[in-house]
C-alpha cells in the first residue's frame, strides 16, 4: 500500500489542544484541531 501525503496550511487560532487517535486496523495517527477564524 502506498502512503500519500497532503498538505494543507490553516491560518487560525486553535480552539482547543490537539487530540490524536489511531485507526483500530492499522493504527495509524489521526489529529483533530479545532481552528478559530475569521470571515472575509
Amino acid at each position: 500500500m502506498s502512503r500519500d501525503y497532503h498538505s494543507t496550511e490553516l491560518i487560525g487560532r486553535l480552539a482547543a489542544y490537539p487530540v490524536v487517535s489511531y485507526t483500530q486496523n492499522s493504527g495509524t495517527p489521526i489529529a483533530r484541531l479545532k481552528v478559530l477564524v475569521n470571515e472575509h
